[in-house]
């Protein structure tokens, strides 16, 4: 029975656009279902429902970080990083690729605030405190998310999805056959108790009926 995988893909918008595509490329040469955020703006907070319930539907998260913070929620904090709590917060196992510092990258996609990049170094190292992984460019970094992946999927393997005929396995049949005559067998004895009420009911009719009918009079002189 062929499992296939959900893998949400956060990052930062613009910046990591090529990064992001060399990801879902990976994840769909696996057979699996990637899952990006390409068709939300990443400023509007109105779609954080429908972003989490798309986290929780996935078996893994994956999140590249380079050297920009991104769009900021009423939180003051980043979309992405608040991606990355909310996987880590229900148990999503999360899978975390941070770009190297000495890898060439064109200035204009580097945050210049201080504000900016004081919060951006706080969320690579919360990022940094599980097992990750360093990338220079697009290439290396699709090499190193196959591989993980492959490792993720093999020694944590989670729920997935397969297709539904192929979830109609001969146990699945059996259970539903055993279920099935199970609850034939519960009908048959509630029809059973039904009829028996309904007979001790008319017994008592009937004995009423008699005692109604053993009306003596009696005159006392």
């Amino acid at each position: 029975m062929e499992k296939k995988y959900q893998v949400f893909i956060s990052s930062t918008y613009e910046d990591l656009k090529s990064e992001r595509d060399q990801i879902i490329k990976a994840v769909l040469e696996m057979g699996h279902i990637p899952v990006g955020m390409e068709m939300f703006s990443a400023a509007d907070e109105d779609q954080w429902k429908l972003i989490a319930r798309q986290i929780e539907a996935s078996d893994y998260y994956v999140v590249i970080v380079a050297h920009r913070y991104g769009s900021e929620t009423s939180e003051g904090i980043s979309f992405t990083e608040k991606e990355y709590d909310f996987a880590n917060e229900i148990g999503v196992p999360t899978l975390g690729f941070v770009i190297d510092e000495d890898a060439d990258w064109p200035s204009s996609k580097v945050d210049k605030t201080q504000k900016k990049l004081k919060k951006l170094k706080s969320f690579k190292s919360k990022v940094q405190s599980k097992l990750v992984q360093f990338w220079s460019n697009k290439d290396e970094l699709h090499g190193k998310a196959s591989i993980s992946l492959i490792k993720a999927m093999s020694i944590n393997p989670q729920t997935g999805w397969i297709r539904a005929d192929e979830a109609l396995n001969s146990d699945v049949t059996n259970e539903l056959t055993r279920l099935s005559t199970e609850n034939s067998s519960l009908r048959q004895q509630i029809e059973k108790l039904e009829k028996q009420k309904i007979e001790a009911a008319d017994e008592i009719r009937t004995t009423v009926n008699i005692l109604d009918q053993n009306i003596r009079a009696y005159r006392v002189r």
